[in-house]
This record gives C-alpha cells, sequence and structure tokens, in this order.
C-alpha cells in the first residue's frame, strides 16, 4: 500500500522537482536522475521520467539542447514563471495551514 502511494505521490510532484532541480543550471537527464534520486530519494521509472521530460519540452517549460554530443535540459523562461507559480502557492497553503 504504501509502495502504490508513494507513486502515485510522486507521479504527480516529479515535473515540479525536475524544475526545481534544473533551475540550478542545465544538466543532461541522467544528471537530472541523480540529482532527483540525492537530493529527493526519488527513483522515478525510466519511461515515466522520460514521459515527463517529453511534456515539459513540448509545452515549452524546458529547453533542450545538444552540447558536445550531451542533450542538456535547462528551465525556460516560461518555466521558471510555472515554478514561481508553484512556489507562490505552497507558501499560501503553508501560510493557512500553520494560522
Amino acid at each position: 500500500m504504501q509502495e502504490r502511494i508513494r507513486a502515485k505521490w510522486l507521479e504527480g510532484v516529479l515535473p515540479f522537482t525536475v524544475l526545481i532541480t534544473l533551475r540550478q543550471g542545465s544538466l543532461t537527464e541522467w544528471e537530472v536522475l541523480e540529482s532527483l534520486h540525492r537530493n529527493f530519494g526519488l527513483t522515478p521509472d525510466a519511461a515515466k521520467f522520460r514521459k515527463i521530460i517529453g511534456d515539459l519540452v513540448s509545452e515549452g517549460f524546458l529547453e533542450d539542447a545538444s552540447e558536445g554530443g550531451r542533450r542538456l535540459l535547462a528551465v525556460s523562461k516560461l518555466g521558471l514563471r510555472l515554478l514561481s507559480e508553484f512556489e507562490d502557492s505552497y507558501e499560501q497553503i503553508m501560510f493557512r495551514i500553520n494560522s
């Protein structure tokens, strides 16, 4: 039961954590996965992770570029705006909970 709850939670927060991770700078998909594991303890399914990356790129929240034969991902201006909106919403929720 716990694993199913964790898997559903991960699906919901993974796009947000990818944006947070890439806000610091451009990374390869492998580096993003490594950072998610190291910083958040998340190990997403590879196929689901690639789909999320593809969705974020196609919706304009991430940009991808090749550099030295490596595909680098970076947060776009639209992605930074979305991330800021998420963070504002989170702060409002936490303020109401703590009030």
